[in-house]
């Protein structure tokens, strides 16, 4: 039987530490983490990065949610004129939770404390 997968979003940067802990975590319950940093999405080169990043939320069991205090990387796809403070921006993590919707899945969100949200 296939372990099951559990698909961990964040922004990095901010949260790299608690991610790192969550894999521990997820990996001491005989689960697989699907961390980007770790090299576990399977990118291919005629698509952008976080093409990939969506298409590897389908195939996980479970989404997880970090909440921190940073927006994110900009998703591809966006409008390519200037940004100003009035423009919002799509960011990638907020693309993986909405991937995470449209999959009918449940999310466990935790803010950078570990709560949950």
């Amino acid at each position: 039987m296939a372990r099951p997968r559990i698909f961990v979003s964040s922004t990095y940067y901010d949260l790299k530490y608690i991610r790192a802990s969550l894999e521990l975590f997820i990996e001491s319950l005989g689960f697989d983490a699907i961390l980007s940093e770790k090299g576990d999405i399977a990118y291919t080169s005629d698509r952008p990065l976080d093409e990939s990043c969506y298409r590897e939320v389908e195939s996980a069991d479970i989404f997880t949610l970090i909440v921190g205090g940073r927006y994110g990387s900009e998703a591809s796809g966006g409008s390519k004129r200037p940004k100003d403070f009035l423009t919002v921006t799509k960011s990638i993590t907020k693309k993986e939770y909405k991937q995470c919707g449209r999959q009918g899945y449940s999310c466990l969100c935790l803010d950078r404390e570990g709560r949950l949200c």
